[in-house]
């Protein structure tokens, strides 16, 4: 047996439809957050793809054979030879390409298809699944049996060293908190007695506390959440000064769609011991994007 328990699992699976589904798991928490899955037997060498807002092509290919390079090669070829769009490759392997092997294959791919080639291998499934996203091997049972785990998913939950009491009690803090500022906002728009400027002070201030916690909580809350959470609330002020009743109705509900979807992330957290990064919003998605063109501007060539 493998001396790591992941890597033994990896190396020993027999479903390569659970290996593709983990695989774009992966990839949507890596940040290719519109990972479209295709795979299946006539996938012409493609087992998912994305396009970021640059329209730029992304193409997943995954292998669980020791030929990796034969597969990668062929995969290559039917892409190129179904005139697919691409502008980067992720080849994803069971294998463990060495660094020299490594290299070749991304100099072959460039020279040959003008394609960027990313090739990840199993220790680089082994850290994201070990370190990074360990919650998610508790998803795909047929692929890590529980009998291997080394503990149950709450147990994992309360022990994993990411989750401390700090961080515990930020989430516990900012749901409670949640729930009194919906109160507050819920009857706002049941109230007759107050004058609009009135509602919309007070909506503006409970916004704010709501902010400020998020603020002083910043190092043990998910950004994901955070920017949701406060999102949900800027500008809620102006709710309380739209004349038309359809229009009013349709932000009220935008509102408390928004807040369950608060609900959900950060119950996410306490049943896997991190964001379900599957979970998001247009408010996490507009956020990432932005932050994507940051991160571009911001590299140094």
């Amino acid at each position: 047996m493998a001396a790591n328990l992941t890597i033994y699992c990896l190396e020993k699976l027999t479903d390569y439809s659970e290996f593709e589904r983990l695989c774009h798991d992966l990839m949507f928490l890596e940040g290719y957050s519109s990972v479209e899955p295709l795979g299946g037997f006539k996938d012409k060498g493609r087992d998912a793809i994305h396009v970021n807002k640059s329209q730029e092509v992304t193409i997943f290919a995954y292998s669980v054979r020791d030929d990796w390079k034969y597969k990668l090669a062929t995969d290559a070829a039917k892409i190129a030879g179904h005139s697919h769009t691409c502008h980067e490759l992720v080849f994803i392997t069971t294998s463990q390409p060495t660094a020299g092997e490594r290299d070749k294959a991304i100099a072959d791919i460039c020279n040959q298809y003008s394609w960027k080639l990313k090739i990840y291998g199993i220790e680089w499934l082994r850290l994201l699944l070990d370190v990074k996203h360990p919650a998610i091997k508790f998803e795909y049972p047929q692929i890590f049996p529980p009998a291997l785990l080394p503990i149950s998913n709450e147990d994992k939950f309360k022990n994993n060293h990411k989750l401390s009491n700090h961080r515990l009690e930020s989430y516990e803090t900012l749901f409670y908190k949640i729930k009194l500022a919906v109160g507050v906002i819920e009857e706002l728009l049941e109230l007759e007695n107050f004058s609009i400027k009135e509602k919309q002070r007070i909506a503006y201030f409970v916004g704010l506390e709501v902010a400020m916690l998020t603020d002083e909580h910043s190092f043990y809350l998910d950004e994901a959440i955070t920017v949701h959470v406060v999102g949900s609330f800027v500008g809620l002020e102006d709710i309380f000064k739209i004349d038309d009743s359809e229009v009013h109705q349709s932000e009220i509900e935008i509102f408390r769609k928004n807040i369950r979807n608060a609900y959900r992330m950060i119950e996410s957290v306490r049943n896997r011991g991190e964001l379900n990064q599957l979970i998001t919003s247009p408010l996490v998605e507009h956020y990432r994007y932005l932050k994507e063109e940051q991160d571009v501007k911001d590299q140094v060539y």
